[in-house]
């Protein structure tokens, strides 16, 4: 997935590179306990075979939602289906918007279902 910055000052009059109005810190993405990256023995296996088997399309995504929309999947599905209507948006896919939402809502329910944010976990693990 190629990821570029369009539009970037259209909503929430944001920078380009800064989250879009409304972004979180941390967003609704959980953070360990104790703030930063766990150790991976923190995490159970079944959370490291998940976020060693994400690809890296969901390893972009996971990036993007941190950088560009401060860790809020909302964000980010906000400006896909702002993106899919036509409305200015924030960056540009090159993948179909539906598989994206898709990819997010999946990423999203893992998180919520586990308690971890996955980008941490990939930097526990080294694999970022």
């Amino acid at each position: 997935m190629a990821v570029g910055r369009t539009a970037a000052g259209e909503r929430g009059g944001g920078e380009a590179g800064q989250p879009a109005a409304g972004g979180r810190a941390g967003g609704d993405a959980p953070a360990p306990a104790g703030g930063g990256a766990a150790a991976p023995a923190q995490y159970p296996p079944e959370v490291i075979a998940f976020a060693g088997a994400l690809s890296r399309e969901d390893r972009t995504f996971l990036l993007v939602r941190d950088e560009l929309y401060g860790g809020s999947w909302e964000e980010v599905e906000h400006d896909l289906r702002a993106r899919l209507a036509g409305r200015p948006y924030i960056f540009k896919l090159a993948t179909r918007i539906e598989e994206d939402l898709e990819r997010i809502e999946r990423l999203r329910r893992y998180e919520r279902e586990h308690g971890v944010d996955l980008r941490q976990v990939l930097a526990a693990l080294g694999l970022e």
